[in-house]
């Protein structure tokens, strides 16, 4: 039931872009689009980003004529639109994992991508180990656990 609702939401708002000419920016944007998680983890809120914004891309590709399979759509949007740091080094790879499956179990390729394309495809992620957290700028320690905060006199 709930499916069945979404639908016929997204139908409406697909409608309404129509109605107001805004199929042709809203493309544009969303190939601009970027998503950053700052603590990715296993990679899940990108997964999750990744199926909008294709969904939001396939869309928008129908409504302008737009021929991408949803193979090098999703292709593009990991490559291009997604980016995530994680302060352990396994969860990155962990991250980059999950959107490789999703790219390559989870979407249908045609007969014709299986000949020309290499299966298993390397890509170029742009998740990276780091702490997205500032703990020190310029000498002064932010951390939590510092006991005084040396900031100089203005």
């Amino acid at each position: 039931m709930l499916f069945l609702l979404l639908i016929r939401k997204s139908k409406r708002a697909d409608q309404a872009l129509a109605q107001h000419n805004l199929w042709p920016q809203l493309g544009e944007l969303l190939r601009k689009f970027t998503v950053c998680d700052p603590a990715c983890g296993s990679g899940s809120f990108l997964v999750g980003m990744l199926l909008v914004l294709d969904d939001l891309q396939a869309r928008a590709n129908a409504r302008l004529g737009l021929k991408e399979t949803p193979y090098e759509r999703r292709r593009r949007i990991i490559g291009e639109q997604l980016y995530g740091v994680d302060v352990k080094d396994w969860a990155v790879h962990v991250a980059e994992l999950r959107l490789w499956l999703q790219l390559v179990v989870e979407t249908e390729l045609q007969p014709s991508e299986l000949k020309f394309r290499p299966l298993l495809p390397n890509l170029s992620f742009k998740v990276r180990c780091g702490d997205s957290l500032l703990q020190e700028i310029g000498g002064i320690n932010f951390g939590l656990h510092r006991t005084h905060l040396n900031l100089p006199p203005i």
